[in-house]
């Protein structure tokens, strides 16, 4: 694993703690089905870049690396999801075991380009923005 992807997967890492810290303290503001959402965002995206990070850096290892970011991205969607109760919970945690599952598979159909990881973090920082700028409009009173 070369000092590139140590950095790209500590990003990843830093972005979901800031997005979980930003959530915490919005959970009250969103309705439960928004919360669905963010579970569903979270637990997925974490999952997808991870799982494409890892075979990148580790490609003989195609079981470990795919149980590795099925594990994670279930626990990142169930954490996700407990904040806003069961239900989303449970979205979270199928979300980031399905996209945990098919991520390696992604990294290896890209014939493990580089240029490939950086767009797949891309897309997952601007959707993540894309949900913080949401959250924070989002009124529960005006919803419901």
């Amino acid at each position: 694993m070369d000092g590139v992807n140590y950095i790209l997967l500590g990003f990843h890492f830093l972005l979901i703690i800031a997005l979980y810290r930003i959530m915490k303290k919005r959970k009250k503001r969103m309705p439960s089905y928004f919360g669905s959402h963010v579970a569903m965002f979270t637990g997925g995206g974490f999952s997808l870049g991870l799982g494409v990070i890892l075979i990148h850096s580790f490609p003989v290892h195609y079981l470990e690396v795919t149980a590795c970011t099925a594990l994670s991205g279930m626990l990142i969607g169930s954490i996700f999801g407990a904040m806003f109760g069961n239900h989303t919970m449970l979205t979270g945690y199928g979300t980031g075991l399905l996209l945990g599952l098919l991520s390696p598979l992604l990294g290896i159909t890209s014939l493990y380009s580089f240029s490939f990881i950086l767009i797949i973090e891309l897309f997952i920082f601007c959707s993540f923005i894309v949900l913080v700028i949401i959250t924070n409009t989002s009124r529960k009173e005006q919803i419901e």
